[in-house]
């Protein structure tokens, strides 16, 4: 009896045993499909890596971030086939240097690399995975790219950039322009004392020193006009409207050709004289850039809700490093510029909602493309007139 009831004992805590062995690996299934879940949605790359510098395991997160498929590609091979060549060396030195303080908890910075080569900037964070004494088996390494990062800085430090050449702007712009006022008309009070009698190089003296002031004007102006926002005072207009205005400013030299194919349509609500600083300023561009002499055509078309003014020259071009500071202030290839008509120009096409876009081959020739957007209020009709 007594015997027979020590065997049913037993049963019932063999029982309770397999039910709490069950439970307990019931939970612990639970507890890593959750971490697995929270590895797997992370946009970082989480990897595993063994003692050996073998990667064990990758989250889809990894897999996106490299351009890898599918983890056979990388479970079994080098952790350091993720690190750009040029960093690899300093990474093994930092795993070596952490295996043997037996300290995981770092942060570097590397360049790590994708399947197809590509480069980019990341910061790895790593810890290490330990068994129960403590020894360190494994290490965990979650990466996070930097790249947006890094642009937005960069974006953020242009921006500031940006500002501080606007302040400076208007600092110089005020301060020059009361002096320069004295020095006109100082001028004017020469001229009407000496202009009848001086002698032919006095007078062109005074032509040099009025050419200068109104050079140096021009430089104020253009400083003020940066510095300030852009407010548009929209009016009803035509691209054809807007170009011969330009055009009636603007000296063209007789080695110039102007064909002006922008049409009478569609209508639109711009800030005229402002549109036709843009046009004035692309207009002497294009006649700068030919100095032998070419052709300059200029046509309009209306396309995708947007208006597109095209000024196609024949002249120089523009070179690669000229091209990449086309937009930036205070960079200019002209003698007497100081490179800002183009910024302006930009700044007032983009108030309109609008872009300018360029092409250029050295030795041929240029195409600046003004895109206006044609809005409700402004009338297409439903056939274009030349």
């Amino acid at each position: 009896m007594e015997l027979r009831d020590a065997e049913l004992d037993l049963r019932q805590y063999s029982k309770h045993l397999e039910e709490l062995v069950d439970e307990r690996t019931r939970r612990l299934r639970e507890r890593e499909e959750m971490l697995r879940a929270i590895r797997d949605a992370t946009p970082n790359g989480t990897i595993l890596v063994d003692m050996a510098g073998n990667i064990v395991d990758c989250n889809q997160g990894t897999l996106k971030v490299h351009h890898y498929t599918s983890k056979d590609e990388l479970i079994g091979k080098p952790s350091l086939i993720l690190i750009a060549p040029k960093d690899r060396e300093s990474a093994a030195g930092d795993i070596r240097s952490a295996w043997e303080r037996g300290r995981g908890h770092r942060r570097y910075k590397y360049n790590l690399l994708t399947k197809d080569g590509c480069e980019f900037p990341a910061e790895v964070y790593t810890e290490f995975v330990r068994d129960t004494a403590g020894n360190p088996i494994a290490f965990v390494a979650i990466s996070r790219d930097l790249t947006k990062q890094y642009q937005y800085e960069d974006q953020l430090r242009k921006f500031e950039r940006m500002a501080a050449i606007g302040e400076t702007a208007a600092i110089v712009g005020h301060d020059l322009r009361n002096p320069l006022q004295g020095i006109t008309g100082a001028l004017h009070v020469l001229k009407l004392k000496w202009g009848q009698t001086a002698d032919a190089e006095t007078l062109e003296m005074l032509e040099l020193i009025k050419g200068a002031l109104d050079h140096a004007d021009k430089i104020i102006k253009e400083l003020l006009d940066y510095s300030r926002e852009i407010h548009l005072e929209l009016t009803e207009t035509t691209p054809r409207a807007v170009t011969n205005a330009a055009l009636l400013q603007v000296k063209v030299p007789e080695n110039v050709a102007i064909k002006n194919l922008t049409r009478d349509t569609p209508t639109l609500q711009i800030d005229e004289a402002k549109m036709q600083r843009v046009c004035l300023n692309l207009i002497a561009n294009a006649i700068d850039a030919m100095p032998k002499g070419g052709e300059l055509t200029m046509s309009s078309a209306a396309s995708n809700g947007f208006l597109e003014i095209k000024f196609i020259d024949t002249g120089e071009g523009i070179s690669e490093r000229a091209m990449q500071n086309l937009w930036t202030p205070l960079k200019t290839t002209k003698p007497r510029g100081i490179g800002l008509g183009l910024v302006i120009c930009k700044g007032i096409v983009e108030a309109h909602g609008g872009s300018i876009l360029v092409e250029s081959t050295v030795g041929k020739g240029s195409t600046f493309t003004m895109k206006l957007p044609i809005t409700q209020n402004s009338r297409v009709p439903t056939k274009a007139t030349s």
